[in-house]
């Protein structure tokens, strides 16, 4: 965190109105920190130190004590948080109450809150107030122009390795085109060949198709001896007995 710098955040107890917060380094550690706001009419200070804010939080609280410690480093740095919203309710020549709260699926949870009274024996320097958030917008213009050049610088180099794969695909596709091609030449010469060699074949005289010749077969003749006896054994008739 630099040495001091200016916030702003918005009041939750007036739409489109907003209170202005010094933040200071007062110490050796990050959170070690004097903060003097307004209203534009009174100052409010706040001491803060990083072994007790932790003592800042809600009962309860949602979120550790080193995630409150990030959550809490980030908002006085005016860093986005995802889902952290900070708003300043204020008790005119009393006091000013930053509140933190964190959204999650819609469900806002109270966090904790810093409280700064109010004590007339400040003083709210705006000139040198304006002087650091111009300097603050010069440095975030100047971070900005040095993204946008590496944005670009690497938009170039992403267009530089979509030609080259873009070449590297055409010549695959040529490749494979070519060799598909070769083979069907290979495949039609061989084709030929075969069909030349079939013609060879063909023509060839030793290649006609003679028909077999069948000799027919000669009937045997029977022999007389082998013929069955005409007539068959006699039957001797029974002489019969008179009773």
């Amino acid at each position: 965190m630099t040495s001091s710098r200016v916030l702003s955040f918005p009041r939750s107890d007036r739409d489109s109105a907003s209170v202005l917060v010094h933040v200071a380094s007062v110490g050796k550690k990050p959170l070690d920190l004097k903060l003097l706001a307004t209203e534009g009419e009174a100052p409010y200070v706040c001491l803060l130190k990083h072994d007790r804010v932790a003592s800042l939080r809600v009962k309860n609280c949602p979120v550790s004590e080193t995630e409150w410690e990030h959550i809490l480093l980030a908002l006085l740095q005016q860093e986005p948080v995802e889902g952290i919203q900070a708003a300043a309710n204020i008790q005119p020549d009393s006091s000013i109450c930053l509140t933190i709260r964190k959204q999650v699926q819609g469900i806002t949870q109270r966090l904790g809150a810093i409280s700064l009274a109010c004590d007339q024996a400040e003083r709210i320097e705006l000139f040198q107030w304006c002087e650091l958030s111009l300097d603050a917008l010069d440095r975030h213009k100047t971070n900005e122009a040095s993204l946008a050049a590496q944005i670009r610088v690497l938009d170039s180099e992403v267009e530089q390795l979509r030609a080259q794969l873009e070449e590297l695909v055409q010549a695959k596709q040529d490749d494979e085109t070519a060799l598909l091609l070769k083979c069907r030449d290979l495949l039609n010469e061989k084709k030929a060949k075969i069909r030349e060699q079939q013609k060879t074949i063909a023509a060839s005289p030793f290649t006609g198709s003679g028909a077999s010749s069948l000799q027919p077969l000669q009937a045997t003749d029977v022999h007389a001896d082998h013929l069955p006896d005409p007539s068959g054994p006699k039957k001797r008739k029974a002489n019969g007995r008179a009773g």
